[in-house]
């Protein structure tokens, strides 16, 4: 074990708190705007995610908690929008084409309220091809579930995007399935990873596609860590 220390940003003061001593763990989550600003740090990142919500989308959170949390008026998190958007393009949009995944959050075609009032998205899973996998994960949707219970609209898409500055493989969830019709995806994945049993899902009755791109990430991770084990 090896003890660091971090510093975090404090947004009343708008400077940098104190050092704070942590003890290193075997798996490490960092969390920033810069996380691979920094060709030193990028080094040390087994597997890394983008997240890249609607313009439209990222301001209305931004808005909700600014207000809300952090007492600004609509017209200073306005200014500090416009302010900022320049930043924002020339240090932090580039980091896409620094991350394994990227996650993209646009509005539900199944109503754009959804957002808001249920924490339904559409949301896309990009990736690049996988060169090693430990056996394949089962995607199978359960038609009998699907057609005797299913009471909630989603659609699933593949396709290739471009993402900043080259393209990658979309897996896109919108919508909400009945746990039920996604069970033996998670099955799948617990049998494979030995992780058992996965508590995502846990008491739920419905999946989000925001939930769906998490347990498939998880995978990834997981997918990541075997193989780093495995070469050391």
């Amino acid at each position: 074990m090896r003890t660091t220390s971090r510093s975090s940003n404090n947004h009343e003061s708008g400077t940098f708190d104190p050092p704070v001593p942590f003890v290193s763990k075997k798996i490490i989550i960092l969390e920033g705007l810069h996380t691979f600003f920094t060709p030193r740090l990028r080094e040390l990142i087994d597997f890394s995610v983008f997240v890249d919500p609607d313009r439209e989308i990222k301001y209305a959170w931004k808005r909700q908690r600014d207000t809300k949390k952090r007492g600004y008026s609509p017209a200073e998190v306005a200014e500090e929008i416009e302010r900022r958007e320049k930043d924002y393009e020339e240090f932090i949009a580039p980091q896409r084409c620094l991350a394994d995944a990227v996650i993209r959050i646009s509005a539900s075609r199944y109503g754009k309220e959804k957002g808001q009032t249920e924490n339904i998205y559409r949301i896309s899973l990009l990736q690049h091809r996988m060169s090693r996998v430990i056996a394949d994960a089962d995607l199978t949707i359960d038609l009998n579930s699907l057609l005797l219970f299913h009471d909630r609209d989603f659609s699933i898409e593949f396709s290739t995007e471009a993402v900043a500055c080259e393209r990658m493989r979309a897996l896109t969830f919108d919508g909400e399935m009945n746990y039920e019709t996604v069970r033996k995806l998670e099955k799948s994945i617990e049998q494979q990873t030995g992780v058992h049993p996965i508590a995502i899902f846990e008491n739920r009755k419905t999946i989000a596609a925001t939930d769906l791109v998490q347990l498939i990430l998880s995978w990834r991770i997981i997918h990541r860590r075997i193989f780093l084990q495995d070469r050391s």
